[in-house]
């Protein structure tokens, strides 16, 4: 689709033009989920780390899809264990990661 000219980015009619204003195209990444240890939960909901290869997925098809931004879910969310912070079970591995596709996306055309 075309960009609005009164948009330095691409935008778009989600729900068709019938449906509000034109906006902009967001991607969102995630390390991988596990709520296994929360009591107050229906299910228990895994995603699986894969030692990195999920987030790495999840990155490249964001990159893939041509998204205005990406947004990072999420930065500390420990109880849930989606956090990308150094720690003693991850090291610096999602830090670099994150270093290294947000570079990527800096550079995307």
């Amino acid at each position: 689709m075309q960009a609005a000219s009164a948009f330095p980015c691409r935008t778009w009619h989600l729900l068709g033009a019938g449906y509000g204003s034109r906006r902009v195209a967001m991607a969102t990444v995630s390390p991988g989920y596990d709520e296994t240890r929360l009591n107050n939960r229906p299910l228990d909901r895994v995603v699986d780390r894969a030692n990195g290869a999920f987030y790495d997925a999840q990155w490249a098809a964001a990159l893939a899809s041509g998204a205005d931004w990406i947004l990072i879910t999420s930065v500390n969310e420990w109880w849930e264990n989606t956090q990308i912070e150094s720690s003693q079970r991850f090291g610096e591995r999602y830090g670099w990661r994150t270093k290294f596709w947000s570079t990527a996306f800096k550079r995307a055309p």
